[in-house]
């Protein structure tokens, strides 16, 4: 037989999730048993699938039963939202989601999912998109992909695309309302890895990693690997707070900087330990009117508050322009620029700068 459906009560919305403003808060319930029974209804694997649901991954046998997926499949179950861009699956795919702490799933192959935003928390969750990505449908949203307290989380390929590629001021201010659109958000949680991460056309951050002040603590164990991110609005990475290592891929065509440790107060500071290694990172400030400098990667932030540690190795690039500043212990080596360019260091403690190609010492 399929796999039971999760009790209706696994079912939770949190402020700022969508779509429509449907809105989930730390109860794990919905506030209506109609909404209830639908997302039952839309996320469990069913021996006869339809648009929105899971279904199991293997064929009824002559007396009619499913065998356990893990007879033929890696997967737990397959999401079956309207995988055409057609309409949005934004709240049927948060529901599967986290309907399998613990397991494998899997997306559709080759699939557009058209979402507003996928809001999750998991724990001990793997979902392999398989050639699929998320389609931004609102303008601005504050992260499209966001994964919130996950725990033991590996997404492998995920991809997202935002809603354009532009940094849009009004009249009377020099930021963009819109630059909150980030393509995939970790707020806290640990032992998260994102593997072969694709973002393109966001008007925030390809990827943004943060913490809520008073609701969680900032993330540990996040790894980044192989990324791919072009045409961010903002930056190609923003580990604004946490534990972040960031291996091979790269990084092109940002309106600011490639990575940007852009703290914004003392606790972020105080939690960053950032490594960024054999990255290829180009035509970093690409847009113009963000701010007057840019750089291939950049630690500073709003906070003077002493980063613990930045590594930055292996990188190569047009222009590996950097400034790491007030951080305990830093390690720049073995970078190789395109152009002559330098590197400083304001309110650093110890600096190690070695075998580094076209990179002046400032």
């Amino acid at each position: 037989m399929p796999p039971a459906a999760p009790a209706a009560t696994s079912w939770r919305a949190e402020p700022g999730s969508i779509p429509a403003n449907v809105q989930r808060g730390r109860s794990r319930r919905w506030g209506s048993l109609i909404t209830a029974v639908a997302l039952v209804m839309a996320c469990s694997p069913i021996a006869e699938p339809s648009r929105g649901t899971a279904r199991p991954t293997t064929a009824p046998s002559a007396s009619g039963a499913f065998p356990t997926a893990s007879d033929t499949s890696p997967y737990a179950a397959i999401f079956e939202g309207d995988p055409t861009g057609a309409t949005d699956v934004s709240l049927e795919l948060t529901a599967f989601l986290e309907a399998y702490d613990g397991r494998r799933v899997a997306l559709a192959e080759n699939g557009v999912y058209r979402v507003t935003q996928v809001r999750i928390n998991a724990t001990g969750l793997t979902v392999d998109f398989r050639g699929s990505r998320l389609a931004a449908s609102e303008v601005g949203v504050h992260g499209i992909l966001r994964l919130q307290d996950c725990v033991d989380v590996t997404l492998n390929d995920p991809a997202v695309t935002g809603t354009g590629y532009a940094w849009e001021t009004p009249a009377d201010s020099n930021q963009d309302p819109n630059q909150n659109e980030h393509g995939i958000q970790i707020d806290g949680g640990h032992g998260i890895t994102l593997d072969r991460p694709l973002t393109r056309d966001t008007r925030g951050d390809g990827i943004y990693t943060s913490f809520q002040e008073g609701q969680n603590e900032p993330p540990t164990g996040v790894v980044l690997n192989d990324v791919d991110i072009q045409r961010a609005s903002r930056n190609g990475i923003a580990p604004v707070a946490g534990e972040v290592t960031i291996h091979g891929g790269r990084i092109v065509q940002v309106g600011l900087h490639g990575v940007d440790f852009e703290v914004n107060d003392a606790v972020a500071a105080e939690s960053i330990v950032g490594i960024v290694d054999g990255v290829d990172i180009r035509r970093h400030g690409d847009l113009p009117g963000i701010e007057a400098d840019s750089y291939a990667v950049a630690a500073g932030g709003y906070s003077d508050a002493t980063k613990q540690s930045i590594v930055v190795e292996n990188l190569t690039g047009d222009d590996l322009r950097m400034t790491i500043r007030n951080t305990a212990v830093v390690t720049i080596r073995n970078n190789v620029s395109d152009e002559q360019t330098a590197a400083d260091f304001p309110g650093v403690g110890s600096v190690t700068f070695s075998d580094n190609v076209r990179i002046d010492r400032g």
